[in-house]
């Protein structure tokens, strides 16, 4: 008799709570997470309907279909596709206003960020009316920039702008990947651009003077640090190819041993890969870039595995019990059907990961991939990646890899 009045119960819950779903406005919203309690960022929102809800995050020519749309409750909880985190919102009886919160749980720390939002097609970010003033082509092209200037930590990027009256797009390539799809807006010359897809909450602020910028960079709730850029149409980075390489090349390339997805060791050795060619990555499931190459390294798989190419992840968590990190492992490895084999390598430390792949001179960034070709001698060792927010750029990276590994496997000939 209890189960059949709580079953009652929740069907008329579902019921009403339905009918408010039901009421929800359906297009594009303008939403905003409350990194704290004087930082706001805004992204864009996009509501349809067909037989379920349809809930996108976009940014630029980005959208990003959350692939899970549960109802909790009197809330909504809508899943990002690939990284551990989701949105959870109640919408008001209009149908017109939401407010709930971004749970990000890739480190197992449940962090809460405010998130409300309204229907409508406002810009991303707005500016006095005064100061709207329209300055064609004043933030496009290429610019050479440095963040944290005259700091120990000190680094450079490469920013990759374009305009379209008052709204603006692009992203920063460095060293080490890059800054994911920007979307913002420009007035006069102050411009403001974010980024939010789950696991990057980016803000940029900036102001032209001539051909330099000035800006604050913003990530997450707590991190904040300055950028200068200087445009320079020919500014470009060190080769990703230089950074990381062999310390002997007459040692046979090996790395100690990993722990299978069944708890079972792996150890690598050529002769187990003989005559195959094989891509080593050294990544985290909390690494976004990483994830973009990981996508990039399963068309590769996809189309290249029947011929002799072989991919090994070797994957460095932030969780630091075993259990929790094969865990993780096994549901990154379902979620974005990975077909190659996954590996555990430890925490997330590039110390870490340095140590156990000794005949490296270090590893600098996730994702580092090594090329190793038929001969068991690495031909290719790229540190970061920089992937599709870069257009071009990532374009003409993917078919050159392609083409070498073709090359490599007599594909060509």
């Amino acid at each position: 008799m209890g189960l059949k009045i709580l079953f009652i119960f929740l069907t008329i819950t579902n019921l009403v709570f339905s009918q408010k779903i039901k009421n929800i406005t359906l297009g594009n919203w303008h939403a905003e997470l409350a990194l704290n309690d004087r930082l706001v960022l805004p992204f864009n929102l996009k509501i349809l309907k067909d037989k379920k809800i349809k809930v996108s995050v976009l940014n630029a020519e980005e959208e990003i279909q959350l692939t899970k749309i549960c109802y909790k409750s009197d809330s909504i909880h809508a899943y990002f596709p690939e990284m551990d985190g989701k949105l959870v919102f109640k919408v008001d009886e209009f149908g017109k206003y939401l407010r709930g919160y971004w749970l990000d749980n890739r480190k197992h720390k449940n962090i809460k960020i405010p998130l409300s939002a309204y229907f409508s097609n406002d810009p991303r970010f707005s500016f006095p009316a005064s100061n709207f003033i329209t300055q064609p082509f004043l933030i496009d092209g290429r610019w050479e920039v440095k963040f944290s200037p005259d700091q120990k930590d000190e680094s450079n990027a490469l920013g990759i702008f374009k305009s379209n009256g008052n709204s603006i797009s692009g992203t920063f390539q460095t060293e080490t990947g890059d800054y994911r799809f920007l979307e913002g807006n420009i007035s006069g010359g102050n411009f403001a651009l974010s980024s939010f897809d789950g696991a990057h909450a980016y803000v940029f602020t900036g102001e032209i003077k001539g051909d330099s910028i000035n800006g604050v960079f913003y990530s997450g709730s707590k991190y904040r640090t300055t950028w200068t850029a200087l445009r320079n149409e020919n500014a470009s980075l060190r080769n990703p190819d230089s950074l990381t390489y062999l310390i002997s090349k007459t040692t046979p390339f090996t790395f100690n041993s990993k722990v299978q997805l069944n708890g079972k060791p792996f150890y690598f050795s050529n002769e187990n890969f003989k005559d195959k060619l094989v891509i080593i990555q050294i990544m985290g499931t909390w690494c976004p870039n990483c994830l973009d190459e990981t996508k990039f390294l399963k068309e590769l798989y996809k189309d290249l595995h029947p011929y002799g190419l072989e991919i090994i992840s070797v994957c460095y968590e932030a969780d630091t019990k075993q259990k929790i990190q094969l865990q993780k492992l096994k549901k990154y490895k379902a979620r974005l059907k990975i077909p190659y084999t996954i590996l555990l390598g430890g925490i997330a430390s590039k110390e870490v990961a340095s140590s156990d792949f000794g005949m490296l001179n270090q590893v600098m960034s996730f994702p580092t991939t090594i090329f190793i070709g038929k001969d068991g001698n690495p031909w290719r060792i790229h540190t970061g990646f920089n992937g599709p927010a870069t257009g071009q750029d990532y374009i003409e990276f993917k078919n050159s890899i392609r083409y070498e590994i073709e090359e490599r496997l007599d594909l060509l000939h």
